[in-house]
Formats: C-alpha cells, sequence, structure tokens
C-alpha cells in the first residue's frame, strides 16, 4: 500500500504530502483477497472503521467481483464512478472512471425473478441474512423512472427469464409464471415475513440509511400492489393490449378493441411496450 499514492495525480500526491500522518495510515491498512477456487470471483477485504459493531457484523467490509462467464452484461449503460470524499474536498482532485454497468432496469427484473423464487420454496430458508434488502431494492426502483420504465419492457422480463432458466434452474423457481400472469413478489407465509422483517430491522440497525427508510409493512404493501400491476400488465400484453401509465389503478377503453391499463402513479406515460 505504500506505493498508492504514486498513481494519484499530482494535485492529490500535493496534498497527501502535507498530511504525513494519513500517509502513514493509509500505507499501514491491511487488505486480503481471495480467489474462489473456480477463478470466477475474487473477494476484495478491506477494513472498517466500525470495528466489531452492528453495523460492521451486517455489512461485510469486502467486495465480491465475479469473472464468470453466468453473469449477463446486456443491457449496458454508461455511469461516471467518483469517490465520496470527493464532495468534501473540491480543491483536491481525485479519480474517477466512465465504467459500463448491467442497466439497473435488467438488475430490476433480476432481483424480482430472484423474489419470485423465494416465494415458491416448498421449505423456508435456515438463515434470512441479508435477504430482505432485495425486497427494499425492487420496491424503492419501482418508485423511481428505472422501475416505471422496466415494467413496460417485458422483453427484458422475458429475456431475465430465459437467461435463469438456463442458467439457474430450480424446482422451486417456476419462472413461466412470471410471464403467465402468476409472478410472485409478495411473501404470503407468515413466517417468512417475520423472518424478512427481523432480517429488515437488522439492516436499519445496522445504520445502513441514511434517511428514515419505509415500514417493512410499507414495503410488503407496494409489492403486493407492484405483483398485482406486473400481472396485469403481462396478461394484457399477452392479448396484444397497449400499456400507459397516468394516475390511478384502473382499465379504461380507449376505443373498441383497444383497452389502456393505467398506473397509480402520476409519471408521464410510457408508450413503448415489447414482449
Amino acid at each position: 500500500m505504500a506505493s498508492t499514492p504514486a498513481i494519484l495525480p499530482e494535485t492529490t500526491r500535493g496534498f497527501l504530502f502535507f498530511f504525513p500522518n494519513l500517509l502513514q495510515s493509509i500505507a499501514v491498512l491491511r487488505f486480503w483477497l481471495d480467489i474462489d477456487k473456480t477463478g470466477e470471483s475474487v473477494t476484495l477485504g478491506y477494513p472498517t472503521v466500525f470495528g466489531q459493531s452492528d453495523r460492521s457484523r451486517y455489512m461485510s467490509s469486502s467486495v465480491l467481483v465475479e469473472f464468470g462467464g453466468k453473469n449477463s452484461i446486456d443491457p449496458q449503460t454508461s455511469i461516471q464512478v467518483r469517490t465520496e470524499i470527493a464532495q468534501f474536498l473540491p480543491s483536491v482532485e481525485l479519480p474517477e472512471a466512465q465504467v459500463d454497468v448491467l442497466d439497473p432496469k435488467r438488475t430490476f427484473w433480476e432481483k424480482a425473478t430472484l423474489i419470485q423464487v423465494e416465494c415458491n420454496r416448498n421449505k423456508l430458508r435456515e438463515r434470512f441474512d441479508r435477504l430482505s434488502r432485495h425486497w427494499f431494492d425492487v420496491a424503492k426502483l419501482a418508485d423511481h423512472e428505472i422501475g416505471m420504465t422496466a415494467i413496460t419492457e417485458l422483453f427484458l422480463l422475458k429475456d431475465v427469464v430465459k437467461y435463469k432458466k438456463a442458467f439457474f434452474r430450480s424446482s422451486n423457481a417456476r419462472y413461466d409464471d412470471c410471464l403467465n400472469g402468476n409472478l410472485r413478489l409478495y411473501p404470503s407465509n407468515d413466517e417468512m415475513r417475520k423472518k424478512l422483517k427481523e432480517d429488515y430491522g437488522q439492516m436499519i440497525k445496522s445504520g445502513m440509511f441514511r434517511e428514515e427508510p419505509p415500514s417493512f409493512e410499507n414495503i410488503m404493501e407496494r409489492m403486493r400492489e407492484l405483483e398485482s400491476r406486473i400481472n396485469m400488465g403481462v396478461g394484457l400484453r399477452k392479448n396484444h393490449v397497449e400499456i400507459s401509465f397516468h394516475d390511478s389503478l384502473s382499465v379504461e377503453e380507449k376505443s373498441p378493441g383497444n383497452t389502456v391499463l393505467s398506473d397509480f402513479t402520476d409519471k408521464p406515460k410510457v408508450s413503448e411496450l415489447g414482449m
């Protein structure tokens, strides 16, 4: 680690030069690398400032980087990655990177189909550690333009289902249900909801959120609504019905043989739809 400052921009190295204590601290930090026996993933562990706190126990101080061929890379989008500390040090030139990442609309459907599998398990998991975040993520994405657009791009759902049936087959999955109007996002099992709520409580306790998070009950109700909306949309699409998004959940006749599914959001219409 002692050589790290040499690869930083000149202004940053100058900044570190004036803060020798910071430089010395960086030099003694201990990182670790663990390469999976298959050679398809690497885990990078890093030191945490939280010690053995509730936060460090819930949020692992490591990053998993996967290189395996099972990971889908399409569709992609490009984003700029900056260090979080940069906003507090505007006079310091810190590194930035332009990175090609998986389009978050696909991530929405990846998580939705993961939830589908969990809701259809014949036997509950023994552990629910770090599982409730998927329900939280889908609920939040659904309220964002990312999720609203993803819901109209059912061809992405179809592709995700095809991909998971090929690489992540499971007797519990029932992936075809995602395409015939029987997607499950709301866990009907009382014990499962109880376990998920406990895990969600641990996530809140860990300090992961910077603002007041929604209640678990709110997330579950959101998932129930979302499940109904997606399944209705899939059913209408299979019958070649046009879907657009308005202010309240209803089905309206635009003209003979042309029905419109309206969402309960007040977002602009999304006219493009594929399957």
